[in-house]
């Protein structure tokens, strides 16, 4: 087994696998939040890290941005796209506005975002507001294919959410439900008390994973790295992976998963 102790993210991109030429899939890629590539912007900053076709989705990105005390992700004009998206909030405070309609955000706030809602972000606090973003753009819906009951945009205040106890700890669910371009779109974070694990499992959908309280050793096949809060990866879909709790007290993860719909 090979372990990673983390210095640059892109020495993890070569431990698992580069995502190399447009055309091959994305590898699952340990990123640690300290040492992120990072790119000015008019309000802060953005690190780009992922940004290709997986084994699920034609198109599949991250980045995390940082916007500085008064600072707004679009400055004048909200934003809108035709991708869905999905955004946790990392650390800071501010104000998340869909529609118009403002609403609070601060570290563990998760916001899904349908496609074309008009929106915006800015941060209020005395700290840079600190979050994840994960666009997915999967192939167009197949003639026929049924609507239903979808998920529109939604801000998630992980404080009105309930813990549920748990054998290795204890799970708070956000959401499971299907999209205007997703079989499903799922969240939950869940905790490991002191020394436990998941044990390892393969998902079938690609999901990127957010440690948000305390360290753990992390294992995607063959490669171990140690994730501190904040730090996070992306789980291509099938690859086999475990999460353990590597320190005192407890450790918790945030889980985003895409399920592509059938026929795309």
């Amino acid at each position: 087994m090979h372990r990673f102790k983390f210095v640059p993210a892109l020495v993890v991109l070569a431990a698992l696998g580069s995502p190399g030429k447009a055309a091959e899939p994305l590898r699952s890629t340990f990123f640690d939040l300290a040492a992120l590539p990072t790119v000015p912007t008019d309000a802060g900053t953005r690190a780009a890290l992922l940004d290709g076709p997986t084994a699920t989705f034609p198109r599949f990105s991250v980045h995390v941005s940082t916007l500085r005390p008064g600072g707004a992700a679009h400055p004048g004009t909200p934003g809108s796209h035709p991708q869905e998206e999905a955004i946790l909030f990392l650390s800071g405070e501010g104000t998340v506005t869909l529609e118009g309609v403002d609403h609070p955000a601060g570290t563990g706030t998760l916001v899904f975002l349908a496609p074309n809602t008009h929106h915006n972000i800015a941060s209020t606090g005395a700290q840079p507001l600190v979050y994840c973003v994960v666009d997915v753009y999967p192939a167009p819906a197949p003639a026929g294919a049924a609507s239903g009951s979808l998920l529109g945009s939604t801000v998630f205040d992980p404080g009105k959410l309930s813990r549920v106890p748990t054998k290795l700890g204890w799970r708070r669910s956000f959401i499971a439900a299907p999209t205007a371009t997703l079989q499903q779109f799922e969240s939950h974070n869940s905790a490991l008390q002191e020394g436990r694990e998941t044990g390892g499992n393969a998902d079938p959908a690609d999901e990127v994973i957010v440690i948000t309280d305390g360290v753990a050793d992390v294992r995607v096949k063959t490669v171990t790295a140690r994730l501190a809060a904040g730090s996070f990866y992306f789980q291509a879909a099938g690859d086999e992976h475990n999460i353990r709790n590597a320190g005192p007290g407890p450790c918790a993860y945030q889980v985003l998963k895409f399920v592509a719909a059938a026929g795309r």
